[in-house]
């Protein structure tokens, strides 16, 4: 896993990284972006995708960290929205963000 990276200033190229292996059965806390995938019904049907939580906060040993955190609206209509607590990450990933958080909604027309 990359701990640190070191940026050039002028063209933002990597310069340097640090590494470490942890543990096989150490837990480690990992923050990831939320990716949002397909075309939410409601936007079709006029509505507004809202963005609310951009990414979120896991516990898990190495093995069961999932390699990204991938959300699908398309069957989001106005109205609708999708928790924290809804993601399945696996039995062996604990969420640690509020699970009544938002990630993302579809607002009616003004």
């Amino acid at each position: 896993m990359i701990k640190d990276v070191e940026y050039n200033i002028r063209n933002d190229a990597v310069l340097h990284a640090d590494f470490f292996v942890p543990a096989a059965d150490e837990k480690l806390v990992y923050t990831y972006k939320v990716q949002l995938v397909g075309n939410a019904a409601g936007v079709l049907k006029g509505g507004f995708l809202v963005k609310r939580v951009p990414e979120i906060k896991v516990q898990a040993t190495i093995g069961n960290l999932p390699e990204r955190v991938v959300v699908d609206v398309s069957a989001l209509n106005v109205g609708d929205e999708i928790l924290v607590k809804d993601l399945n990450l696996g039995k062996d990933v604990t969420i640690l963000t509020n699970g009544e958080a938002s990630l993302v909604s579809i607002a009616p027309a003004r």
